[in-house]
């Protein structure tokens, strides 16, 4: 019997053997990514998957990168696989281009045109990203610059007319200013889009301080090279979900463009990556970065509430890494009222200095289940109002933060605590000591008066806590709780501590205080160890 050429088969036999690879491919993203069910799935060449808009793109982004990922490939072995895969535009409505500055692996603007092509008509998911060998490329810095913003552009100009099919359109660039900035009129419309994001690894908004100029503001040539009888359309997609660098919300404030609020079925929201520097552009490589502030180019908070406001279906805003400018009675007014957020669950800020973190908390009203505070720097000097959300949670919080002020002003259910060195045996004697009395005539906590769920979480270089700061706040909050009542926890009218988690790399733990948490609380777990409550 002789071997047959993988070239043998029929285009119809490889047709049915490809579809099913496509099919087992949506099965297990199903249950990840893309959020439609397996009887959604094409069952015609000329149909195609419905996404909804519970769309995973940071999950979708692991996958389409993997160099397993269908159809790219199988198309990749031959070319008579490529070929018979062309016919099925079902097999191409996730569109991915790597764009590379160096290295065999980027793709290039013919490829990505016919990769587009091959979808037909059909609804597209893209993603414009790189492969992870090129990351950190070894250009210098205004090289990259250069070099990745012409390649963008190259690209984006390519995806222009298939731009009214996208549902997602995901950029992942290295520099900040290589992002294209959103217009306020486009060559075609947007209906389809839901998910857009704008992500870099560096932030290169500067201000150009030998001509004294922003060049950050340059809009790549797709957008400019609209003929002037064209007929366009306003940008106003209806959006589910947005990461935007800041340097595009500020140049819509700017320029009076109203697409960031006009989404009023947007439920995820991101900004990040927008703190203008000083820098000499002819050392961009070498030269001191300065922040740079001036009336031209700052972001004004207000502003940004106001227009987010609007966005009345959001349930998640992100704000990382900002330099959120905050207007005084001499330059604008202040707000009347406070921006009153109904539908907001998770807020998280990200890098935002103190003075910003105490005015957007100041100025907002949110019925908001879980705080996050990332990176923050001097958390403790913001100056925080009463904190009544459910769930505050302190990550990677430096040495130098004193949580004291800060966790002063807490009324929360649940505090987490991730790699945050300033979370020490003195916070923990702080959240020890009551002060006064309640009505009930229970002990005051003025410390997170209402905590109930501690989850400690650290990795390298370990805990900054000891088990015995641990035990004395435990034992202090439910000094006035009798253990051995059954149904103490729902009978009791104060706040004792009833669930303890402490992960990652932990202190070592002795039988006898381990025996000791377990006999005070309704769930324990320290390092691999958790304890839950006996079912009834």
């Amino acid at each position: 019997m002789h071997a047959k050429s993988i070239n043998a088969f029929p285009p119809e036999i490889m047709s049915l053997i490809f579809k099913e690879v496509h099919l087992s491919q949506l099965e297990n993203l199903d249950t990840t990514v893309r959020g439609h069910s397996v009887d959604q799935s094409p069952t015609d060449e000329d149909e195609s998957p419905t996404v909804d808009d519970r769309l995973d793109v940071s999950a979708m982004l692991k996958v389409v990168q993997s160099k397993t990922f269908f159809p790219y490939s199988v198309a990749a072995v031959c070319n008579y696989w490529e070929e018979v895969l062309s016919s099925t535009p079902s097999f191409w409505n996730v569109v991915v281009i790597f764009l590379d500055l160096q290295g065999p692996n980027g793709t290039d603007s013919d490829t990505a045109r016919k990769y587009l092509n091959w979808s037909n008509n059909l609804p597209i998911d893209v993603f414009i990203t790189r492969n992870e060998q090129d990351k950190e490329d070894s250009f210098p810095l205004a090289i990259t610059s250069i070099l990745e913003s012409k390649t963008a552009a190259a690209f984006f100009q390519v995806l222009m007319p298939h731009f009214e099919r996208c549902r997602t359109l995901h950029v992942d660039l290295r520099l900040s200013d290589s992002l294209p900035i959103l217009p306020k009129f486009l060559p075609s419309a947007a209906p389809n889009l839901r998910h857009l994001s704008f992500v870099s690894n560096m932030q290169m908004n500067m201000w150009d301080n030998e001509n004294s100029s922003h060049y950050f503001f340059d809009e790549p040539l797709v957008f400019n090279d609209i003929p002037p009888d064209a007929h366009v359309f306003e940008f106003k997609p209806s959006l589910t979900t947005l990461v935007i660098d800041g340097r595009n919300v500020q140049h819509a404030f700017a320029n009076g463009y109203t697409w960031l609020s006009d989404l009023p079925h947007l439920k995820v929201l991101k900004i990040a990556d927008y703190s203008p520097m000083t820098v000499s552009k002819a050392r961009i490589s070498e030269g001191e970065l300065v922040p740079h502030t001036c009336a031209e180019c700052r972001l004004p908070l207000y502003d940004l509430l106001r227009a987010i406001l609007s966005c009345k279906e959001l349930e998640e805003l992100t704000l990382e890494s900002l330099s959120l400018y905050v207007e005084t009675s001499e330059d604008a007014l202040l707000p009347e009222d406070t921006f009153s957020f109904t539908s907001l669950e998770h807020i998280t800020m990200n890098d935002i200095e103190p003075d910003i973190v105490h005015e957007m908390l100041r100025v907002t009203e949110q019925t908001v289940g879980s705080l996050t505070f990332i990176q923050c720097p001097r958390l403790g000097d913001a100056a925080l109002p009463y904190l009544m959300h459910q769930v505050i949670r302190l990550v990677y919080l430096d040495e130098d933060v004193d949580l004291k002020p800060f966790l002063k002003g807490c009324e929360t259910d649940t505090l987490v605590v991730i790699d945050s060195p300033c979370f020490s045996d003195d916070v923990l004697e702080a959240l020890s000591i009551p002060e006064g009395k309640l009505l009930n005539g229970r002990a005051n906590f003025p410390y997170c008066s209402d905590l109930s769920n501690l989850h400690l979480h650290f990795t390298d270089p370990g805990p900054s806590y000891t088990v015995a700061a641990v035990k004395r706040m435990v034992e202090a909050r439910g000094r006035e709780v009798d253990y051995s009542q059954a149904g103490w926890p729902e009978s009791f009218s104060g706040m004792p501590l009833k669930r303890l988690l402490a992960t990652g790399q932990v202190p070592e733990l002795q039988p006898e205080d381990e025996e000791w948490f377990r006999s005070r609380l309704l769930m324990f777990q320290w390092g691999g160890l958790r304890v839950d409550p006996p079912s009834s």
